[in-house]
């Protein structure tokens, strides 16, 4: 069965409570760029389109669900922050080998929506959608090639007056580097 999501529709996200903090995170970015990109809201565990999200060892009901081979290299050994796409029975599932994985599966699907992960930074539009569709079929699995990728803050001092101007810090603080590293996240990086 195939997954689709329509404009205007409900989803219920299923995730284990045990999930970390960053995983959380991006799962609430998820569902504002769910809203943004298609006017779609959740209903905690009736909507129609069901999304499981998880990290591989947080719960044993989700990893019976994942084909971890598909986040394994040759010698059968999960690669670091490696992430699965796949449909099961009309449900999307986003399967991560580590919590950044994870992150990285909810971040590629956001990219997907049409959400560039330079929305904030750069005043990319978002693009609205009618609909959002996988085969029955559908799968992708991808990992880093490359151990540390990350991005350098080349002129502090301009930024630091940027964010006097727009962030209401009068340094670059907590809720400039939230937006630092959410970019850093959507663009599969882990280093700054």
């Amino acid at each position: 069965m195939d997954f689709t999501l329509k404009h205007g529709e409900t989803y219920s996200i299923y995730m284990n409570h045990e999930e970390s903090e960053a995983v959380k995170t991006a799962v609430r970015n998820l569902k504002t760029d769910l809203w943004k990109t298609m006017g779609v809201s959740e209903e905690t565990d009736c909507g129609r389109v069901k999304i499981f999200i998880g990290t591989l060892g947080v719960s044993e009901a989700f990893d019976s669900m994942i084909d971890k081979t598909k986040m394994q290299d040759e010698k059968g050994i999960l690669r670091k922050e490696a992430y699965l796409h796949c449909i099961k029975d009309g449900s999307l599932v986003i399967a991560g080998s580590d919590r950044r994985g994870t992150i990285y599966g909810i971040y590629e699907l956001c990219e997907q929506l049409g959400v560039s992960p330079f929305y904030f930074w750069a005043d990319v539009p978002v693009k609205m959608r009618d609909e959002l569709l996988f085969a029955a079929d559908y799968e992708k699995a991808d990992f880093p090639s490359i151990e540390y990728r990350g991005i350098f803050i080349n002129d502090e001092e301009e930024l630091e007056a940027w964010v006097k101007n727009n962030m209401g810090e009068e340094t670059i603080g907590i809720r400039t580097y939230e937006k630092i590293f959410e970019l850093l996240l959507r663009l599969k990086g882990n280093y700054i």
